[in-house]
Parts: C-alpha cells; structure tokens; sequence
C-alpha cells in the first residue's frame, strides 16, 4: 500500500470504506453499513519513547489469582531453593504454598526476604525456615508463569499505550535487567525498583539487598529511569526525610519518589512547619514548595490532582523540579478522572492539563485491581457476544462510587485486554508529545495557544466539556500536525 521514498512536504490523505455487518441470526438485520474512512498523515512521528514519565502500577498479585498455576512437589522445592531458605519439611512447605495464588511459587521471594528482615509471621517462619544471609534475593525474580505474564503486561502497556508498568506496591527489583533493556527499546523511561520502608533500619536491609541490582542497572545505562518510592499518602515526614537522605546518599543517581502529604502537624517536626490551606472540610491542602520538597529529599513529588495548585507547582518546575501528579478514585467534581462516571473524554484532556503545568510525570495506582472481585477464570473473548465483558468482571470493587477506578485492564485467555478509558488515556499520552514537539519546533508561545483552547490554567475543573471537547481535542490535534510540519 505505500511507497517508501514518497516525501511528503506537509500531510497526504488516505480516504477508504470500512464494511460493518452486524453479528446476528435474523437475517433482516444483516445489512452491511459502509462507512467512509478517512486518515490524514503527516510528516513526522513521535518518538518510540514518550516525552512524559509514567507509573501505572501493574499488580502481579492480581495476575497471579487469575492465571495460577500449581506446582509439583519437586517444582516447588527447586523454586523454594532459589531463594536460599533452609525448611527441610518439603511436604508441609507444599502444603501453604498450595494454599495461595500461584501455587506459591510467585510469592517465595518475598516470604524469605520477610524471614531475613525478621517480619515474618509464624507461618512464614514455619515454611521458611531461617536464612543466613542475603542469598534468598537474587537478580532475577522466581521463575514462575506468573512473572512471565507479568513481563508480557507489561511489554503490551509499552508497545500499544506508551505507559510504564509501573511498580510502586511490589517486591525489590520486579523485573530482570535483561527485561528492562527489552522494555527500553519499546519506550520504557521509569521504573521502579523497590518500595521504601518507613525506619531507617529497614531502609539499610532494603538498601543492601538491592545493591547488586543497582550496580547492575549503571552497568546497563538502565539507572536513570530507576525511583524509589514510599511514603504513599503518608504525613511522616521527618521519617520520610531521613529515609530518602539515607537512600540519596547511598544511591545518589535514583529518585526518590511519593505521594506524601506536604503538610506536618508534628510537632518534633525537624524542617519548620509546613504551611496548609483548608479545603474538603476540615482536611488541609498541601502548599507545593520547592525548597521544602528539596529539604526532603524529595525528587519527584506528586500531589493528587485537586490538591494541584497551578502557581505553586510553576514555581516548582521552574526551580528545577520535577514535578508529577496523580489521580485515584478522587477527585470528583469537573476534575478530569478514569472512572465509568467520567466522561471518556477525560481521560485524555487530564494529559492536556499536565502540559499546561509543564510537568513530567503521571502515577496511577492499579491498572488491575482484579483482586477485590469475587475468583473467577479469565475472560474467554472469543466466545462474547457482545462487546462487554461477563458481569463476574464488573468493574465496581466495592461501592457504587468507585466504578471503573484501579480497572483499566481485563484478563483474557489469550492475553490482556484493553478499556476504552485506556485507549483515550494512550491518546492523551501522545497528545502531549504533540505538545511538547510543538514546544521544541514554534516555541513556548505556540503551545500556550493551543492549550488556552481547552481550559484554564488557574482553575482543572474549567475545561472543554461534552461534544465541544471531544471536538475540539480532535481538531487541535490537527491544527498541531499542521503547525510541527510547516517551515
């Protein structure tokens, strides 16, 4: 269909027909529906790696619930090695490996770095056994289906929506450094490689058993996507301070990263207060400030979106702050989010206004947070009828209120399958490479101008709305072609 050595100087038109013929026995209602199709291709491509960070946690567990797989005895005694515990009861380890998701087998790593760090419980400690040293942590994670499917996940969010699969709920190094050198040249730029604890005695364990594995990562040219996260929503501060020192001092080439609330009512508080303002009753608003997120230790600091204030967050980034932002099942109000109560639109203009407060990055907390619905067997969806999924995968967890939220994904036979929230949110991603290849081609002032067009910078919940916004990203999208392929 195309000739190679075509140049084309500004866009070329494709125009075809697509044929739809409904699937149905009454033969009155088979009649083909033509529909005219037209693609309008413009001079240049957008990068294989994406101009803006994400982090969109991809959980294992959940995978494991629902492809697990059970194990032989000596299967499981030659994974149960690996990770270098020392129980001599093979029968009773099978026993309570069998009992959990992935006959077990997934987990392992962690139950023995729990028995090192002495946190185990007493079943734990009874499978385990002791562990002498660092051994149970090796560079690569156990060798189970599940992680398998993991990797493929996450290989699928790269290649066909731009987005990491991020990793802030999960164990030390989630994926090989021969996986992530595979992931980099499908885009990967973030990656998260171990979760931080809240004292400093565990932020050095933790620290020490990753060490190789970072070593690893600068040999690699790996170690600049690589973050530590902690702190989730979390108001330690003054521990939070002194872990992410301890960690960017030790390893001085990672960011750290959190959700943390930047607003202390501790008073042995070591920095000077920090200011808040009131909002959502009684709960204060976090104020972005530079120099109290650099006297965190902070580098990527990441408000939820209606705690985002546009001024405060500029200041930061022009400081020299890399600032990101993050939705969950709030906020609500007109402010963009990737609940079924949003508009579908939304969850591509949300990328729109992380343009417009220059900021680089995005953190979403479950892509499959399958693991609050009732056990049932993957999707079979070359048996549906229907383009909706079975009601065993609604995508209510638990209230009537958080449809749709930390469920992009659904798990098939053959493999992962998509929402469209998800597909808008790969729109909204490229969107903002537009954007910022605009940026680099006509300047800051031709990008402002385009984003004036969809809401406000002072106010997320002032934008486009209804059909006008469906519309109106559609054609800037053009206007934006348009103006990156013009001399």
């Amino acid at each position: 269909c195309c000739n190679n050595n075509i140049t084309l100087s500004l866009y070329y038109f494709f125009v075809g027909k697509i044929s739809l013929t409904p699937t149905t026995n009454n033969k009155m209602e088979q009649t083909a529906t033509n529909i005219t199709v037209v693609i309008t291709v413009y001079n240049f491509s957008l990068p294989t790696t994406p101009t803006l960070l994400t982090a969109f946690d991809l959980s294992q567990g959940s995978l494991q619930t629902v492809y697990k797989q059970n194990y032989s005895l000596q299967q499981v005694e030659a994974m149960w090695n690996e990770t270098g515990c020392t129980n001599t009861n093979p029968g009773a380890m099978l026993d309570y490996w069998q009992t959990l998701s992935d006959g077990g087998a997934a987990d392992m790593f962690a139950y023995c770095m729990a028995v090192w760090k002495g946190s185990a419980s007493p079943g734990q400690k009874q499978v385990c056994g002791t562990v002498k040293s660092t051994g149970c942590h090796k560079q690569t994670p156990p060798p189970s289906t599940s992680h398998k499917i993991f990797v493929e996940w996450g290989k699928w969010l790269l290649s066909q929506f731009r987005l990491n699969p991020g990793t802030i709920y999960s164990d030390p190094a989630p994926f090989t450094v021969e996986e992530l050198l595979e992931m980099k040249q499908l885009g990967l730029n973030s990656i998260n490689i171990l979760r931080a604890p809240d004292t400093m005695d565990e932020a050095k364990t933790a620290a020490d058993s990753i060490q190789d594995y970072v070593t690893n990562l600068r040999n690699n040219g790996l170690i600049e996507m690589a973050t530590i996260y902690g702190f989730d929503e979390s108001d330690k501060l003054d521990q939070l301070q002194a872990v992410f020192g301890y960690f960017k001092e030790r390893f001085p080439d990672i960011h750290t990263f959190t959700t943390a609330h930047l607003c202390s009512t501790q008073t042995n508080w070591k920095v000077p207060q920090f200011p808040c303002t009131p909002a959502h009753g009684s709960v204060p608003v976090p104020v972005q400030n530079p120099d109290n997120i650099r006297k965190l230790n902070i580098d990527y600091m990441t408000p939820i979106l209606d705690w985002v204030k546009p001024d405060n967050m500029s200041a930061c980034v022009n400081s020299g702050l890399k600032m990101w932002m993050y939705t969950s099942l709030e906020p609500w109000g007109n402010y963009c989010n990737f609940r079924l109560d949003n508009e579908l639109y939304e969850p591509r203009l949300l990328f729109w206004q992380m343009s417009m407060l220059q900021l680089t990055g995005f953190l979403y907390w479950n892509l499959n947070a399958w693991t609050q619905l009732p056990a049932t067997p993957p999707i079979n969806s070359a048996l549906m009828t229907s383009p909706f999924v079975d009601n065993a995968w609604t995508p209510q967890r638990k209230t009537n209120r958080d449809v749709g939220d930390g469920i992009l994904t659904w798990p098939d036979v053959s493999g992962p399958l998509a929402s469209i929230r998800l597909h808008n949110i790969r729109d909204g991603i490229e969107d903002f490479g537009y954007l910022t290849l605009l940026k680099e081609k006509k300047g800051q002032a031709a990008m402002t101008e385009i984003l004036k067009k969809v809401g406000s910078f002072n106010n997320l919940q002032n934008h486009v709305n209804g059909t006008e916004a469906v519309q109106t990203l559609r054609e800037l999208r053009h206007e934006m072609a348009q103006l990156i392929t013009s001399s």
